[in-house]
Parts: C-alpha cells; structure tokens; sequence
C-alpha cells in the first residue's frame, strides 16, 4: 500500500467520523431557573454549560429547548426530547428515568414571614 492509498484511506475514515458525529443530536429540555439555568445568559447557564459540555466531548450536538416545567415532564415522557436537566430525584421519577450522578446543589428551604 502506498502513501497516497494509506492517505485516501485516512480522509475516508475521517468523513466517516464526521458524519457521524453530525448524525449524533440529543434534544434535551429544561426550564428557566436562574442562575441554573438562563436563557438569557451567555452561556445560558452553569448547568447548561456543564450539560452541553458533556455531550459534546462525547461527540453529541446538543439542542436545548426551554418551556415550563409541566411541559418539560410531559415532553420527555411523550419521547420527544431525550433528556431534562435539572431534576430532583425522587422514588417515582427514579421508575421512569436514568440520573446521572449530582453536579450541582440546590437546597430546598421553607420560610414563614
């Protein structure tokens, strides 16, 4: 095999790969819930930023939808997304869905003027 057989193999491989890659999409959804999550921010978030970083060194294109959070339950159950972030873990969510390992904390508190 020559250099220039070796090489058109190389670039074939390599478009191979690129396709791919482009063919790997997850649609995930979530909520506004700042400073979470922000649609407005430039980075739309510190969980988005983690979340898209993920799976996009995992070779992913990440398309993040937001809505209310009614919806987000409602779409991801229906299958038409393929995730949501961010979610507390609960015994009935935990039936339905894979959770990933914690990289955030929120701390829910209650308070009475």
């Amino acid at each position: 095999m020559n250099f220039r057989s070796i090489f058109i193999v190389f670039l074939l491989l390599l478009s191979y790969q690129t396709v791919q890659a482009q063919n790997r999409v997850i649609r995930i959804a979530t909520l506004e819930w700042q400073p979470y999550v922000d649609k407005e921010s430039a980075n739309q978030g510190f969980t988005t930023e983690i979340v898209k970083k993920a799976f996009q060194q995992s070779g992913y294109q990440v398309i993040i939808d937001f809505m209310p959070w009614s919806r987000v339950l409602k779409e991801v159950e229906a299958g038409n997304y393929d995730a949501m972030y961010p979610s507390y873990e609960s015994s009935q969510r935990r039936n339905k869905y894979y959770f990933s390992k914690p990289f955030a904390y929120s701390p829910l508190v209650l308070f009475q003027r």
